[in-house]
């Protein structure tokens, strides 16, 4: 098992050396074969502590003018990028400046927020999932509400039967739990 940026997975995965991928999200029109594996979660902003926003219960449309928004580098995923700026925009949120982290993983924005540099986006979940770099942070949802893409099951279309039935099988299991949740 291997943690590897999407882009880096859906390479791999079209080039024949991986035969699963778990995705945020990648072109539809990719030559991979895709599954919703865990429904979207409601995206929220990631504030370091002490921000001012934290006294609010719900980030608004406005909220984060003069904010810098920091992101995992846009190469990692830049479909998953596009649809999430995409669904931002559709609600009225904008920010005035971007800053990418050096990383690709979503703990070194966690780390840029904790320091200070600005404030990020996510699922309220990636922060329980930090440890003790999370319950440094606070979180505050969207409002009006806006949802990560769903992850993805992914696979080329040419894998062995088996694997590629067992995997879709646990992947409909999972994701109907997920969106029940």
């Amino acid at each position: 098992m291997l943690h590897l940026a999407t882009a880096e997975q859906v390479a791999r995965l079209g080039a024949g050396d991986l035969d699963l991928g778990v995705i945020e999200y990648a072109e539809p029109a990719s030559p991979l074969l895709m599954q919703p594996l865990y429904a979207g979660e409601r995206v929220a902003v990631l504030l370091p502590p002490g921000h001012l926003l934290m006294a609010r219960p719900a980030i608004r449309p406005g909220d984060l003018a003069g904010e810098t928004l920091l992101s995992t580098a846009r190469t990692a995923n830049p479909a998953f990028h596009d649809v999430l700026d995409t669904a931002l925009s559709a609600v009225g949120h904008r920010v005035s400046r971007r800053r990418e982290t050096r990383g690709s993983h979503p703990r070194d924005v966690l780390f840029a927020v904790a320091q200070g540099h600005g404030v990020a986006l996510g699922p309220p979940s990636m922060l329980r999932n930090a440890g003790e770099l999370g319950a440094m942070l606070s979180s505050r949802l969207l409002d009006p509400p806006v949802h990560m893409p769903d992850t993805r099951l992914a696979w080329r279309a040419d894998p062995p039967s088996a694997l590629a039935d067992a995997a879709r099988e646990v992947a409909a299991e999972l994701y109907a739990f997920s969106s029940r949740q």
